[in-house]
């Protein structure tokens, strides 16, 4: 009897684990199978890339930096001007100028198509011309309006971070990191909040690993972030360094001072609130409130009149 049931149970074990091997095998097949298919379905997809890729490449290697015009310190100062706008790429200025000359181009003729398309009535000379005009505009100065709203928009969100990035010095340097890691260690948490800030700073160690002394590329960060707020950070820094007093305490009362001006800002445009809005005031809300107050008196009076 007992060897009936070990032979019944060696019987179930093989059959079952047969069963799982085929099951397992149809399952591989399937999903290889599966993976072949979306391969050959993506394979157009993938070329399509390969060759937009293609192109692009060839397209920045024919407009040189030379050809475009962009060489010496109006190169420089147009890589500042990308840079302090969040644009890091080594390609940015190439990139920027193919673009800046799409739209010299683009902009007039859409402009030009659009005053030529059916339905639009006939214009003359003159306001095609104009049209013309204001897309050419557009297309010269566009650009640049756009870096600088985005460089505008970057230095609010550095001067808003700015304070944050102080007080995890703070920590770091109290708890013994030299001023290099513990920059390398905000980087990470400040990372995640604003991008283009921790790009910054990872710029800013790898220029220290370089060789650069930190005041330098705090110097050259300052520089990058276009905001007061780094440059007086560098002149505490530097004063620091060079007297050889405590770090974590200067830092601590720049951090204090950097809290206190950012209660003064808010404060300011709280105070700016009753100016701005008279406007609407004015143009929106005391009109109807004129109305509500004279029309009935005027209606009642104009009914008594009628009936006496």
């Amino acid at each position: 009897m007992d060897f009936d049931v070990i032979m019944i149970v060696g019987a179930a074990f093989v059959a079952v684990t047969a069963t799982a091997i085929v099951a397992g095998q149809a399952f591989v097949n399937r999903a290889q199978l599966s993976r072949r298919l979306m391969a050959g379905a993506a394979a157009p997809e993938v070329k399509q890339r390969q060759e937009a890729r293609r192109q692009e490449v060839e397209l920045t290697t024919k407009a040189t930096e030379s050809r475009l015009g962009i060489e010496g310190d109006v190169r420089l100062k147009l890589r500042r001007e990308l840079v302090r706008a969040g644009f890091f790429g080594p390609e940015a200025v190439k990139y920027f100028m193919i673009w800046r000359l799409c739209a010299i181009l683009i902009l007039p003729a859409a402009a030009l198509a659009a005053t030529q398309a059916p339905g639009v009535p006939e214009m003359s000379a003159r306001s095609v011309l104009a049209a013309v005009t204001v897309g050419g505009l557009l297309g010269i100065f566009g650009p640049g309006a756009y870096l600088s709203r985005r460089r505008n928009r970057l230095i609010r969100e550095y001067r808003a971070i700015f304070p944050d990035l102080l007080d995890l010095l703070i920590v770091c340097v109290s708890a013994g990191l030299s001023i290099e890691a513990a920059i390398d260690r905000v980087r990470l948490q400040l990372g995640k909040r604003s991008p283009a800030l921790g790009y910054n700073l990872t710029l800013l160690g790898a220029e220290m690993r370089a060789g650069r002394s930190v005041v330098d590329a705090l110097n050259s960060m300052a520089d990058r972030l276009s905001l007061d707020e780094a440059t007086s950070f560098v002149a505490v820094l530097r004063h620091s360094v060079e007297l050889g007093a405590d770090i974590s305490e200067s830092l601590r009362v720049f951090s204090d001072e950097m809290r206190d001006k950012r209660i003064l800002r808010a404060e300011e445009v709280a105070n700016m609130v009753p100016a701005k809005i008279v406007v609407p005031l004015t143009v929106g809300i005391f009109p109807v409130i004129m109305v509500i107050m004279v029309v009935p008196p005027a209606l009642r009076l104009i009914t008594a009149m009628k009936w006496g």
